[in-house]
């Protein structure tokens, strides 16, 4: 494999994105973990960084705060950039990233790890950026065809893996939960885990389900998603859970959920997380996994939500062909999926799409 500089651990990286899930982190890690001199200064955007009052403001028209707020943290990121002078800024979801800050980046490769797909993230920004960038990572697979169209550079297909300093071995213990699932609502997640909160309530099984489902702000909306959702509410844990949080929960997993969304073909974070856990991962059939993971023998997969119940069914009732199945895909994944295996292709620099 070869790098941009034959020494490694000479080379500064200033890595640049968001802390509210751990990712960022991970990747931080997994680049000093491989001999990289790396920092990371954290992307907060000013409406999830500002006060409620500033917000409030804002949406009725004072724009000036954000102006603010945005030239302070532009200041502060360049007096971190002149002082490292890095050989590389790797702009992690990249949602911080304009063309005022690109163009002043004048002395170092800048790279583009986009963690949405291009529907969210926007193909008129990407385009907008494009002739500042090096080398485009991409989340979604199907996104290489378009952005091919109108950058030059390297780019590739980089799902993020899991962070293997908190999965450091397969746990064979006992588990607590039967059923979890952590991720933001969507139409067809609402949908499939009704039934199976359901299912998990008539059939007396522990049950998890973590994220953001209801503005805790306003006391009415906690109320008119229990009256939409009864079972569903009863298993909600209502917060944004950190990377650690969700490994010590999938840890105590016996079976985890992954449902995509809609506007994603591609596979999700999560997958490579729940493989390390060692908990069986039942996922939405449809998604792609381009090799990273064997779907339909390390992850099982359904077609709808009564196809999932049986499924969960089955498995809870068959220990050992759950963990056979887990203890496969879980090897599978250490070889391929660690996060320090994508900050090492994201640095090959004989990796372009042809």
């Amino acid at each position: 494999m070869r790098l941009f500089f034959k020494r490694v651990v000479y080379m500064e990286i200033l890595l640049v994105g968001p802390v509210n899930y751990g990712y960022s982190e991970s990747i931080l890690i997994a680049f000093k973990s491989l001999g990289y001199k790396a920092i990371l200064y954290p992307a907060h955007k000013f409406y999830t960084a500002a006060p409620y009052w500033k917000r409030k403001l804002y949406k009725l028209g004072a724009k000036s705060f954000a102006d603010r707020y945005a030239l302070a943290w532009e200041k502060g990121f360049f007096d971190i950039y002149e002082k490292k002078n890095p050989d590389i800024v790797i702009f992690l979801n990249g949602d911080i990233a304009t063309e005022r800050i690109l163009s002043r980046i004048n002395h170092s490769k800048i790279f583009l790890w986009m963690w949405d797909g291009l529907c969210r993230y926007g193909e008129n920004k990407l385009r907008r950026l494009a002739s500042y960038l090096d080398k485009i990572a991409v989340f979604e697979h199907d996104d290489l065809r378009t952005i091919k169209t109108f950058f030059p550079g390297q780019l590739i297909y980089l799902p993020l893996g899991y962070d293997e300093f908190l999965y450091p071995e397969l746990r064979t213990e006992s588990r607590y939960w039967d059923i979890t699932f952590i991720g933001m609502p969507s139409t067809e997640r609402l949908e499939i885990l009704d039934c199976i909160a359901k299912y998990a309530n008539d059939n007396n099984k522990n049950m998890l389900i973590g994220g953001i489902w209801y503005d805790t702000r306003w006391p009415w909306k906690k109320i008119q998603f229990r009256k939409r959702h009864p079972y569903l509410y009863k298993y909600i844990k209502n917060k944004i859970f950190s990377l650690e949080e969700v490994a010590d929960i999938y840890k105590k997993t016996k079976i985890c959920i992954n449902i995509s969304v809609s506007e994603h073909k591609s596979i999700n974070p999560r997958t490579f997380e729940i493989l390390a856990s060692g908990a069986l991962q039942i996922m939405n059939i449809g998604q792609k996994s381009y090799g990273n993971v064997r779907l339909g023998k390390d992850v099982i997969e359904f077609h709808d939500s009564d196809d999932l119940i049986k499924l969960i069914s089955y498995y809870l009732s068959n220990e050992m062909e759950r963990y056979r199945i887990v203890k496969s895909g879980y090897i599978f994944n250490e070889k391929h999926n660690k996060m320090s295996d994508r900050v090492k292709l994201l640095m090959r620099d004989d990796n372009v799409i042809s």
